[in-house]
């Protein structure tokens, strides 16, 4: 087991054990089922993760918090009648067919947000339902086999989730963040970070990086990004989180502890920024890892892998823990190559708190500073 070192503000630690993620209690919502079942109670992701889904209109894979969401109905698209089979020999791919049938069913999702948008998608997910004492396993699939001696009418799956008091609230169109950015040409990425959720959302740019746009939001407060060739810039707000800013030494010291605790891919884990108050906490951190891994095979070029991750800390007793984490960028370089890959990170309050609650679009145009604010 190797050590791990975390510094924040000037202080260093080395611990060696793994720290256990806690989650969100999770958010209370009613499940009906296909045979006209009914349990209420408080529904969760593993980690208080979002819930991914693949959008079939976009075409690709979107995460959407559980907050975000009003339901999620799911039904059966397709059913197929299919031979049973075995294979006639170990290790061989001659198949025996067999006298007996069962059947695959397809399933397909619609999630409906409270921005009013209507997300069609596929769902192969493993949720979790907390009544009272006890908790539950709902299983949203893809795909479902059933045994030889059922039917599809004797497959009870989840139809449908509601979540208590989410309601519509917009027109289909999610909220947005524009603006220009002064220089032209720095810029490669620019992301967003939403408050209380903890979710980044990345923006596009134009051809010479002078206007940027943040689009398909949910209301919420957030924190902007901005990732340069040679530079990091960010601010980590408070602004909605039910905390006033007021961490004490020993609380970064906990902090601190809490990160070199848990043990990940990277070697070494430099706290650059933390803001909070009492019992929550956020850390902008820099990883980087310069020993072996099994991507490099022997005589290849030493690799040097880097990554920025904004952490979400709660303080339990008198203990700290990660309760969340959203990588902003990754890295990775051949260990000769000329350049500087460790990025300043430049804090510009500026970047913080916008506010999409109130307000659907908002414009705001970033002038990047070379100065660190003190």
């Amino acid at each position: 087991m190797r050590g791990v070192v975390a510094t924040i503000i000037g202080l260093s630690v080395s611990l060696f054990s793994g720290l256990h993620l806690s989650a969100e209690e999770g958010v209370k919502a009613s499940v009906e089922f296909s045979d006209g079942t009914k349990k209420s109670g408080l529904l969760s992701n593993t980690n208080d993760e979002p819930l991914r889904v693949f959008s079939l209109k976009a075409n690709k894979w979107q995460r959407l918090p559980l907050v975000d969401i009003v339901s999620i109905e799911m039904e059966i698209e397709k059913k197929e009648k299919l031979q049973a089979w075995r294979f006639k020999e170990e290790g061989k791919p001659e198949k025996v067919y067999l006298d007996k049938w069962y059947w695959r069913l397809h399933f397909v999702g619609t999630v409906t947000l409270k921005t009013g948008e209507k997300i069609e998608c596929h769902i192969s997910a493993v949720l979790h339902l907390k009544i009272d004492d006890r908790s539950e396993k709902l299983w949203l699939e893809r795909y479902h086999k059933t045994e030889t001696d059922e039917t599809p009418d004797d497959v009870v799956y989840v139809k449908k989730i509601t979540f208590e008091g989410a309601k519509v609230e917009g027109d289909g169109e999610g909220c947005k963040i524009f603006g220009n950015i002064e220089p032209a040409k720095m810029v490669k990425l620019v992301k967003v970070m939403r408050h209380s959720v903890g979710e980044f959302y990345e923006g596009k740019l134009n051809e010479d990086s002078s206007k940027y746009i943040v689009k398909d939001l949910p209301p919420g407060v957030y924190d902007l990004f901005l990732l340069t060739d040679n530079q990091v810039f960010v601010y980590l707000g408070l602004e909605g989180e039910g905390v006033k800013e007021g961490l004490t030494d020993e609380d970064k010291a906990s902090i601190a502890k809490a990160i070199a605790e848990n043990e990940d891919f990277y070697e070494i884990k430099e706290v650059m920024y933390v803001v909070g108050g009492e019992g929550f906490a956020k850390v902008f951190l820099r990883k980087v890892r310069k020993s072996k891994t099994t991507l490099e095979k022997q005589g290849d070029v030493p690799l040097e892998f880097i990554a920025f991750e904004t952490l979400v800390l709660k303080k339990t007793e008198t203990r700290w823990h990660i309760v969340k984490r959203m990588t902003l960028h990754r890295e990775k370089f051949g260990q000769h190559e000329e350049k500087d890959r460790m990025k300043e990170v430049v804090i510009l309050k500026e970047l913080g708190n916008k506010d999409l609650n109130k307000e659907k679009s908002l414009r705001y145009d970033v002038v990047l500073s070379p100065e660190k604010e003190k």
